[in-house]
């Protein structure tokens, strides 16, 4: 039977961190599910993880790519093997509530939004939580997202017969947000929900944990990606730098 959702889960290098993500979702209440666990040219010993975390569960498919594709391009490697009618997106090192899918299923269905995401909180690489849980608004369009992101990448499903075949566009960072503009600047919106469903892991010296490297491809969205006009632009880029202080408060 052909499962509801696909989750895309692209891995470089994470072998302390994946077997607990996909534990994580092999947990999940709902159960029509396939993981699809791309390995970017991993060196190290993940490869061997993610075989002993997915044992016996033909529910899970792993690929493996002999030259790194990024972020991006390992995403959309798995979007073209994605079956399902909604699509989710699980970086490597986040952890998911056991309801996570149910409940965002459930949302979409009974509304008519093309995406759905969710509140998460913050843990370090050792798993312990710090900071407020990051809401996200409960209505999400083109406007607002320019603004700021707004959409935490494992937080989100999408609805394929909504919003039609996903790609992430290749550029260097902020693929996520590139996508979420693009998806809203035709018209679709996300729903929000308030409850903390994810687990976000930060790390030091990570791009979400440099903020001038943050700002710089944030803007680079703007203006290359989305062609902002640059006083519309600056006006943007200064929301972004507002919301993304209260985010770390």
């Amino acid at each position: 039977m052909r499962p509801l959702v696909s989750i895309i889960m692209p891995v470089h290098e994470a072998q302390r961190f994946v077997p607990r993500t996909i534990e994580s979702v092999k947990n999940q209440t709902l159960k029509s599910w396939q993981l699809i666990v791309i390995d970017d040219a991993s060196r190290d010993h993940t490869f061997r993880q993610i075989c002993v975390g997915t044992l016996l569960d033909h529910r899970i498919h792993i690929c493996f790519t002999h030259t790194s594709l990024g972020p991006a391009g390992a995403r959309n490697f798995g979007l073209d093997l994605a079956v399902g009618r909604y699509i989710a997106f699980c970086d490597s090192d986040d952890i998911w509530m056991p309801d996570k899918l149910e409940k965002q299923l459930q949302t979409l269905q009974s509304s008519d939004h093309g995406i759905c995401c969710t509140a998460y909180t913050r843990i370090d690489a050792e798993g312990h939580g710090f900071g407020s849980v990051v809401t996200p608004p409960a209505v999400i369009d083109y406007d607002r997202l320019l603004r700021s992101n707004c959409i935490g990448m494992s937080t989100a499903m999408i609805d394929t017969h909504v919003c039609g075949p996903v790609r992430l566009p290749i550029i260097a960072r902020r693929q996520d947000y590139a996508l979420w503009l693009q998806l809203a600047r035709q018209g679709h919106t996300a729903i929000g929900l308030s409850e903390p469903l994810v687990k976000y892991r930060v790390h030091p010296g990570s791009l979400s944990s440099n903020k001038l490297k943050a700002a710089y491809y944030h803007w680079k969205v703007l203006r290359d990606l989305e062609k902002i006009p640059l006083t519309q632009a600056l006006k943007y880029f200064a929301r972004y730098g507002v919301d993304a202080t209260k985010k770390r408060l």
